[in-house]
């Protein structure tokens, strides 16, 4: 049987992302560079990662995989080549 739902509620993360549109046969070939790219701009702006990084797929089709990489992190971080800031 299944529990009932819950309602959890939780203090809001910041978070460091790199949104991605790519053809779904492509997705393996950019997952790491884009990750290193994440890590790099940290480092770069002075924070880590606060947690494991992770993806989210907004959409995802026969063709085409939009997916974004994300990773909480431990104090702001400013907009950097394909990397993107927020809450």
């Amino acid at each position: 049987m299944i529990d009932p739902p819950e309602i959890t509620y939780m203090t809001p993360q910041l978070k460091a992302y790199i949104p991605m549109t790519v053809p779904r046969s492509q997705v393996r070939m950019v997952m790491g560079p884009a990750l290193s790219e994440l890590m790099a701009v940290l480092k770069g702006q002075g924070t880590r990662a606060a947690g494991p990084w992770f993806t989210h797929h907004p959409r995802s089709d026969a063709e085409v995989f939009d997916l974004e990489i994300w990773v909480s992190v431990e104090k702001p971080v400013v907009g950097s080549g394909h990397v993107m800031g927020g809450i």
